[in-house]
């Protein structure tokens, strides 16, 4: 197995504390961890993902999603408000982002729309898939699949000996916003009623899109195919449904944290698509896969209500298969002759079934949970090339959760690497690094033969998120390093970020 992720943290990646949250950076990915209130963890999010938000906000949500059009988006937003309600901590969250971000120093003015971005925009990054229903979004934007298998198929493998795995492909659009911004988000809440979980996920996206919580409760979102709607409002997005199923400690008061967790909260709220969802857990309790819309409730199958699929596997693609009568999905049907071949399975073949059955050129997310060593493995698309193809990153949650120290540090004790936007560019991009205190700051700008091509003295700077235009005219295409200096009171330090120029 690989060094988990957390070593390697440990011992070779940036970090910075602060501002209730600790972010880091391992293979290119983004990992934040959040802790105190819902306002707290908000405003860590808004401090620590501003730029990054921003990044996803415009060229996913606005660009994409809404053709850049701003009266559509204003349409969208409209809809949203009219239709859609949420629970105030989530309300106090978003809010709490956008404090977060001004107090960074980023600039929330977005111009395409005369104003600064609000909560309400926060929110409707949590309810965008609920909103293609009503609003016609581009119609590659969503579309998932995952498999769980646990008991006899895994009870050869020496490391699984029957426990579960499931594996889990997020297939969103093959956006660059998306590609460039990857986030593992550790929540770790001060609520008495609520528990310690992980999301898999975008800035700004922190309901329950690709969830685990300490108890090893997994929730895994896809997209359904009917999305019947019997109603015109009072709508609650389904990424928060999940969230209040698994951040919970006991949503359905029974006394015990179970699957049915999850279900009840599906079936508390009004839905305003259709959406599948696949849930499991550490343990002897049964992964179960949740159908439900609007119009025809709600629907749970198991190992039990399979008619294709050998052995003790349970699939989900985004087609229904109780809710309605199922219809082919090639998907399905791979898995399905896969599993024909073998029904026995390892936490690696996991990852390579579903991938050869499933992956899609549409994937960005790739996820893998072992129960038994309580490992996540993560992957992420880049430009051209699927999650599942993509180097994976090796976490164990329990390191996640590990808030060792946290309480007795104050301030940052290194930088966040130089970021650039837009990254790859031509000919120019704005570079933007975090100071944690008030420095003097040198930035430098190397091509890959070591030869600086820009020097520049930025005099002594404010704490905070600071921004320098870099215009490479006349300089060839390629990877430029920038390294930022800076001398405060703490000595100096420098930071490293990667840039690329492409013509």
């Amino acid at each position: 197995m690989k060094k988990l992720a957390f070593w390697i943290f440990i011992l070779c990646i940036t970090s910075l504390l602060a501002q209730n949250g600790q972010m880091w950076e391992v293979d290119g990915r983004t990992v934040l961890r959040v802790w105190g209130t819902h306002h707290d963890r908000g405003y860590a999010q808004g401090y620590f993902l501003a730029d990054a938000f921003l990044d996803v906000f415009e060229n996913y949500m606005f660009n994409y999603a809404c053709y850049g059009n701003p009266a559509y988006y204003n349409q969208a937003r409209a809809i949203y408000q009219a239709a859609f309600v949420v629970d105030s901590e989530y309300q106090t969250e978003a809010e709490g982002m956008i404090e977060g971000a001004n107090d960074s120093g980023v600039d929330m003015y977005f111009e395409p729309l005369g104003r600064e971005l609000d909560a309400t925009d926060i929110l409707m990054a949590n309810a965008l898939i609920d909103l293609s229903n009503s609003v016609r979004f581009p119609a590659d934007m969503f579309a998932c699949s995952s498999i769980s298998s646990w008991g006899t198929s895994t009870e050869n493998d020496p490391e699984l000996l029957g426990g579960l795995v499931i594996t889990r492909m997020m297939d969103w659009a093959t956006n660059a916003s998306l590609f460039r911004n990857p986030l593992v988000l550790v929540s770790l809440p001060s609520e008495e009623d609520e528990q310690d979980w992980i999301s898999i996920t975008f800035p700004g996206v922190f309901g329950g899109l690709s969830a685990i919580n300490e108890n090893g409760l997994t929730t895994f979102l896809n997209m359904g195919n009917y999305h019947n709607n019997n109603d015109t409002g009072g709508f609650y997005p389904i990424m928060l449904t999940l969230r209040n199923g698994i951040e919970k400690i006991d949503y359905d008061g029974d006394g015990e944290q179970t699957p049915q967790d999850i279900v009840q909260a599906v079936e508390d709220r009004r839905r305003a698509i259709g959406t599948i969802v696949h849930v499991s857990l550490d343990g002897d309790h049964l992964p179960i896969v949740i159908e439900n819309n609007n119009a025809a409730g709600v629907s749970v199958r198991d190992v039990n209500d399979n008619t294709e699929i050998a052995g003790d596997n349970l699939a989900a693609t985004n087609h229904f298969r109780t809710l309605y009568e199922p219809i082919y999905c090639y998907r399905y049907a791979h898995i399905v002759d896969s599993l024909e071949v073998s029904t026995e399975m390892t936490d690696y073949r996991s990852w390579d079934l579903l991938s050869g059955a499933a992956g899609i050129s549409t994937n960005v997310h790739a996820m893998r949970y072992n129960s038994v060593t309580r490992v996540l493995t993560f992957a992420s698309a880049q430009s051209g090339s699927p999650a599942y193809g993509e180097t994976q990153s090796t976490f164990l949650i329990d390191d996640l959760f590990d808030t060792t120290g946290i309480e007795d540090e104050t301030v940052a004790v290194n930088q966040i690497k130089p970021q650039a936007y837009p990254n790859p560019f031509n000919p120019s991009t704005e570079i933007r690094f975090f100071l944690a205190e008030q420095s003097d700051v040198t930035v430098e700008i190397y091509n890959v033969k070591g030869q600086r091509v820009l020097k520049r003295d930025m005099g002594r700077l404010e704490q905070g998120t600071q921004k320098l235009e870099w215009n490479a005219e006349g300089l060839s295409t390629g990877v430029y390093l920038c390294r930022v200096k800076q001398q405060n009171s703490k000595g100096s330090s420098e930071s490293i970020g990667k840039l690329m120029m492409l013509k």
